[in-house]
This record gives structure tokens, sequence and C-alpha cells, in this order.
């Protein structure tokens, strides 16, 4: 991590569980942090959070901080403390 060059961390996960703290990344440019999992991208804020990705779909969990997660056009703010499910029916559309 070097502050005064552009810092980026990008990871992809396919399968099986993950966590991760942000640090100073994090805090600094927390743009350059990004997530990629089959479904979604997961972006950070300073945080810490985990997921997993199994044959029945993707699950996110923030543990600290805030994260946003993106698929298929739309973001989801997830707070400390929230989880959520990204699975088909998310992406339906509304028929009100």
């Amino acid at each position: 991590f070097d502050k005064t060059k552009n810092p980026k961390a990008k990871f992809r996960v396919k399968y099986g569980f993950f966590s991760a703290v942000t640090g100073k990344i994090g805090k600094i440019a927390p743009k350059s942090f990004t997530l990629k999992t089959k479904t979604a991208t997961i972006g950070v804020r300073g945080t810490a959070f985990k997921g997993s990705i199994t044959k029945k779909g993707e699950e996110v969990e923030c543990t600290k901080g805030t994260i946003t997660v993106s698929a298929k056009g739309k973001t989801f703010v997830v707070n400390a403390g929230e989880k959520l499910e990204i699975n088909k029916r998310m992406f339906e559309p509304d028929l009100d």
C-alpha cells in the first residue's frame, strides 16, 4: 500500500467463504477496493465484511462500516450488522 500513488485492490471470489478488512485503502481510496463474485461487485468504505458463495446463491454480511453491493444495474447499501442475500428475485421487475 502506497498512499502517494493510485492504490487499488481488486479481488474475485468464485466459490466458498470469504472475509475482508479494508484498512487504509478503505479510508483513503474506497472506490479503489472491489471484490467481485459471480453475481455482484462489493465496494467498501473502511469496513469489515464476510460472505459466502454456494450452489444455493450468494450472501454478504457487513460487520463494520458500510458496503455497497452492485449487481445487474442495482446497488444495495449494507450497513454494519446487516446481511444481503443475492438471488434472482432481487432482479425481477416490480409488478406494481
